[in-house]
């Protein structure tokens, strides 16, 4: 019996220390893969320093942001040269973004293999679980699982991060491109108002010349004119005088022979009545006596003995008179033309006046439309940016408003999480993606209560009102189909579960109403473990209700 026995004895030694040198191999596999699990996890962290800068460049391009916007409302002043630098800087954070998605992509898959290998030696353990248990065994695996569900749970974290950092890139983005389009709509429409301003000061400056031409010219027509009218006042009363005095020389002359006319007039009249009977008696002919006679009485009239001088004072008498009448006639012409002139200059000067006066009030009336122009802008623009606050808070209402629902409901994002980026915040770019899922959800919760009233016995007469729920029909409500928009990343994902729109299509049978609600909670109960460590994710009532009233 005892040499029977050390046989299976040995054997049982051999199996023993066989299945310690697998258990030692694994331990040691396991040891190289925490090894390597430990750099990844020095290279994870370097890339989240990276991160960290990244972020903090984020925030100092929003405070450079915000600095550009409040200048450019306080001094309208350009700054395109300084914004595309940050775009720049933007793209290049961009694509170090993109590098570090690239490295957390791989450290998923890698995280991922681990997992599958730790699956498969949990079973390769489960099967010769039988034969034995080393304590260093399990606490190295514990440790292993420790150490692989914190890095889990941070790269978790990372995760959500990097969703909050992409959902800031796509807000800036989304904010970069309204305010280049605000820029480029108030540059185009200062751009008109300065030219409309150039234009007007353009003609403004041209009126204001042609005025200033024509009050010197004005000025200098009234000092000419002045002068002209002074030096023919002098000139009048000079030949005024002249006349004057011609005038009283010519009274003179003439009270002075009345008063010898009428003392000689008899022997005058005497003497003549003797030439002419001497005349007739001589037959009419002169004869010097007659001429000596006729010189006698020139000579008495006159007092002067010389023949000559007194020809000579008659001709010059007469060449004065004459030239006197002459000068006279040509003053009295010339003092015509220039009342003609002063009287055209008065005219033009009038004319020009009125033009100035005309050209004045164009400018300040085309000055005055162009200020209320600008006044008009300005209170458009300022109504614009008061619709565009009241719009932003009454989305910030509905934003809250919305989120306060999704969390009441308990409605959870499942695939939709991927798609929206992150499941902690609503942005305008998901907005119609979380009011389809809360329509969504309100349906579901509307189904199961249609389902369970149809399972009471007591309400059995609102079978009527129940049957439209139970086969997938919606009230009589108005409803508009959700669009989502995902945000913009390299990635492509995964199309969201056909099921979702067949349910929203089709009505549902009563047997598929039970698989979608037994489906909807097996999804949560899976949903719960992933959610990061242990934290404990409570299960939806509705969805708890459904099952205890499909179990009962």
């Amino acid at each position: 019996m005892s040499g029977g026995g050390s046989p299976t004895k040995v054997g049982f030694d051999s199996s023993v220390r066989e299945s310690d040198e697998t258990d030692l191999q694994k331990v040691h596999r396991l040891r190289l893969e925490l090894r390597r699990l430990e750099r990844n996890r020095e290279l994870y962290l370097q890339e989240e320093e990276t991160s960290r800068k990244q972020r903090q460049e984020i925030a100092e391009l929003r405070a450079e942001q915000e600095r550009l916007l409040r200048t450019h409302r306080e001094s309208e002043s350009p700054a395109v040269k300084t914004v595309s630098a940050l775009l720049k800087h933007r793209d290049k954070l961009d694509e170090e973004i993109e590098k570090e998605k690239q490295t957390q992509a791989e450290l998923q898959k890698e995280i991922m293999i681990m997992e599958k290998k730790l699956v498969e030696m949990r079973r390769g353990q489960a099967s010769h679980s039988h034969k034995s248990h080393p304590r260093d065994i399990q606490k190295a695996i514990r440790t292993t699982q420790s150490k692989l569900d914190r890095s889990r749970a941070h790269f978790g974290e990372q995760m959500k991060i990097n969703s909050l950092l992409r959902k800031d890139i796509e807000l800036l983005h989304m904010q970069r491109t309204r305010f280049q389009q605000l820029y480029r709509k108030l540059e185009k429409v200062l751009q008109d108002i300065r030219k409309d301003i150039a234009e007007v000061v353009d003609k403004s400056a041209t009126a204001y010349d042609a005025k200033v031409d024509a009050q010197t010219k004005t000025s200098m027509i009234k000092e000419k004119a002045v002068k002209d009218l002074a030096q023919y006042s002098a000139e009048m009363q000079e030949l005024e005088r002249v006349i004057a005095h011609e005038h009283q020389l010519k009274e003179f002359m003439s009270t002075k022979n009345n008063q010898r006319a009428s003392m000689d007039y008899g022997k005058r009249t005497r003497r003549r009545q003797e030439m002419k009977e001497q005349r007739k008696a001589d037959g009419g002919e002169e004869t010097p006596d007659s001429l000596k006679k006729a010189f006698q009485q020139i000579q008495e009239l006159t007092g002067e003995d010389n023949l000559g001088k007194l020809v000579t004072k008659f001709i010059q008498g007469e060449e004065r008179n004459f030239a006197l009448f002459n000068y006279v006639n040509e003053q009295n012409a010339e003092a015509e033309r220039l009342k003609e002139e002063i009287q055209q200059i008065r005219n033009d000067t009038e004319q020009l006046n009125i033009k100035s006066r005309q050209q004045e009030q164009e400018s300040q009336v085309a000055l005055k439309q162009l200020k209320n122009q600008l006044q008009e802008c300005k209170a458009q623009t300022q109504q614009y940016e008061a619709q565009a606050d009241h719009i932003s808070r009454v989305l910030d209402q509905v934003k809250t408003g919305l989120d306060n629902m999704f969390k009441t409901i308990d409605c959870k994002l499942g695939q939709m999480g991927g798609m929206l980026g992150s499941s902690s915040g609503i942005t305008d770019s998901n907005l119609m993606t979380y009011l389809g899922m809360v329509e969504q959800k309100a349906s579901e919760l509307l189904t199961i209560q249609a389902f369970i009233k149809s399972k009471d016995p007591e309400n059995s007469s609102d079978l009527e009102a129940v049957a439209p729920f139970l086969l997938g029909h919606k009230p009589d409500v108005q409803t508009h189909e959700a669009i989502a928009q995902p945000p913009i990343t390299r990635h492509d994902y995964e199309a969201e579960d056909s099921s979702l729109i067949d349910e929203a299509d089709r009505p549902l049978t009563r047997e598929e109403i039970r698989q979608h609600i037994m489906r909807k909670s097996d999804q949560d109960k899976d949903e719960s473990p992933h959610t990061g460590g242990s934290k404990e994710v409570k299960t939806p009532k509705s969805s708890t209700m459904s099952s205890t009233s499909l179990e009962a």
